[in-house]
């Protein structure tokens, strides 16, 4: 009885951890990519700014360390708790609803530059009431 609960409880917590650890680790994929994406872009007024995608290249790197503190967490590795519970402590409660909120700042505006780069000449969709349009116009 006993141990067929503590074995169960062993794995959840186990699970837990390393969805936890590939949550940190996808996150710093995406931001990380998200970086060299605007930094790739040539414009002189970007969509989104430089500032915004450093600060969300930190976060992933701290979101990358968060992901092997996690990793190493499983070893007799003591330092590892503390460096996880700050690392996530401090991207999840300040460094990522900063980036957030940044990030909504930029929306309408980049929104604004999107719908203003539209082509004028191209037709409206063929989607009707919800529903697929029966003609369809051939030019």
């Amino acid at each position: 009885g006993w141990r067929v609960l503590e074995v169960a409880n062993f794995l959840t917590t186990a699970i837990v951890i390393w969805i936890d650890a590939f949550m940190w680790f996808a996150l710093s994929g995406i931001l990380i990519t998200i970086f060299f994406s605007v930094r790739s872009d040539k414009e002189e007024n970007p969509d989104f700014g430089r500032r915004w995608s450093i600060f969300g290249l930190i976060i992933g790197v701290l979101s990358l360390i968060d992901f092997f503190a996690f990793a190493f967490s499983f070893g007799e590795f003591g330092y590892t708790r503390q460096i996880t519970m700050y690392v996530s402590l401090t991207n999840s409660v300040l460094f990522l609803p900063a980036w957030l909120i940044i990030l909504s700042y930029q929306l309408p505006k980049a929104s604004a530059k999107f719908e203003s780069d539209a082509d004028p000449t191209e037709r409206e969709p063929m989607v009707e009431n919800g529903g697929f349009s029966d003609e369809i116009e051939l030019s």
